[in-house]
């Protein structure tokens, strides 16, 4: 059980102007409207990243993903998708969905 004695108190702020301090996420490199998950060996997307209802820029490239769920869809304010250098071999219709959607990088997959 924690105790007032056992809690350090930090000074650190939460935000670090418009995004949140890269320490919190480490490994994902997140922002509140970026989401950097490029080169970290994923072969498909996590399901938190279609939570991410504000996402503006997503970056999923060198990795070995083989399928874009439906769900990315949900990323209605997302204007920049990149998914080059993956194993994509098609992309789901409703990408076509996402109106703000101004750069799609599907360069180096197995499209047809």
């Amino acid at each position: 059980m924690l105790n007032s004695s056992s809690l350090v108190r930090t000074s650190l702020p939460m935000f670090a102007g418009d995004s949140l301090i890269s320490s919190y996420q480490p490994s994902s490199r997140l922002l509140h409207w970026k989401l950097d998950l490029s080169d970290t060996e994923l072969e498909s997307v996590p399901e938190y990243v279609t939570a991410r209802r504000n996402l503006r820029i997503l970056n999923l490239s060198i990795n070995a993903i083989k399928m874009l769920p439906q769900e990315l869809a949900f990323l209605s304010y997302l204007q920049e998708l990149r998914v080059s250098k993956n194993l994509l071999q098609e992309i789901p219709e409703e990408i076509a969905d996402l109106n703000f959607l101004q750069v799609l990088d599907v360069s180096h997959n197995e499209l047809s």
